[in-house]
Order: structure tokens, then C-alpha cells, then sequence
């Protein structure tokens, strides 16, 4: 895979939102139960210490990635072909918490199958006819038995 400024933009993104959230729970935990946050007899100097490794290193990588930045120039062909990607990503997430929030709805044997099939179809896409929608039909029953029969046959544990 080659370069995009685009992936890169949105990791930097990601890791910033990561590091807020590490720092705002730590404000919760400190201010909420009266602990001091910077003291070596603390619990949560560990996690601070994470977190300000994570801050350093993020601001790092955000001026190395500035500087290169500057002198690159990305094929616009390759870029339409990583928001695409993209898409897939979020329409991947999108079915995963649709999937989480019907679990309780349909169970599990029902929410999978439909699942499955669904993300079969979106890896599938470009080559989709009736045969295959059948095939993908076909093997998201097959891989809802076998792990029904797994855990329900094999580890005695009850499925959702």
C-alpha cells in the first residue's frame, strides 16, 4: 500500500482523540476520589506517565509528518481509491454496532447470519450475482452452526 496523507490525517486524529480521553479520565478519577495525580505514591501516576508518553510522542509525529508534508504531492487516482476504502471502512463499522444493538433483538443465530451475509456482500461487491448471493447466504447459516455447535455442543456455553 502506498502512501496517503489522508490515513495519515486521520490516525493523527484518532491518537488525539485517544490522548484527551486518557487525560479527561485521569482528571475524572483524580478530581472524583480525591487522589493526587502527580505524587510517586499515587495509583494512577502509571496511566499519567502513558498518557504523557503518548502526548509527547503524537506531537512528535505530528511535526515529522508536517515536514514531509510539505514536499509531497499525492495521485489523485490513489486517493479516490483510499476514501473508497474508507467508505468500506465506516459501512464495516456502521453494520458492526447495527449488529451490537439487534444482538439483543434477534439473538445471535439471527443478528450473525444477517451480519455475515451483509459484510460478505460488501467484501463481494464488485463480482455480486444470484449464484453468489446464495453462496454468501449459504456459508453465513454454515458459520453460525458451527459456532453455535462450538460453544453451545462443545464449551457448554450459552450464546447471546
Amino acid at each position: 500500500m502506498d502512501y496517503s496523507k489522508l490515513l495519515d490525517v486521520i490516525s493523527i486524529i484518532l491518537a488525539s482523540i485517544i490522548c484527551f480521553l486518557v487525560f479527561f479520565n485521569l482528571y475524572t478519577i483524580s478530581s472524583s476520589q480525591n487522589i493526587p495525580l502527580i505524587s510517586v505514591e499515587s495509583p494512577i501516576i502509571f496511566p499519567f506517565l502513558i498518557g504523557i508518553t503518548l502526548l509527547i510522542l503524537l506531537l512528535i509525529i505530528i511535526f515529522e509528518q508536517s515536514k514531509f508534508w510539505k514536499n509531497y504531492r499525492e495521485d489523485s487516482e490513489y486517493r479516490k481509491n483510499v476514501i473508497n476504502e474508507l467508505k468500506d471502512v465506516l459501512f464495516y463499522f456502521a453494520g458492526l454496532v447495527i449488529y451490537i444493538s439487534f444482538l439483543k433483538k434477534l439473538h445471535f443465530n439471527v443478528s450473525t447470519i444477517i451480519f455475515t451475509a451483509c459484510v460478505m456482500i460488501l467484501l463481494a461487491r464488485k463480482e455480486l450475482n444470484l449464484k453468489k448471493i446464495f453462496q454468501v447466504i449459504l456459508s453465513s447459516v454454515g458459520l453460525v452452526l458451527v459456532i453455535d455447535f462450538v460453544f453451545s455442543g462443545i464449551f457448554k456455553i450459552i450464546l447471546p
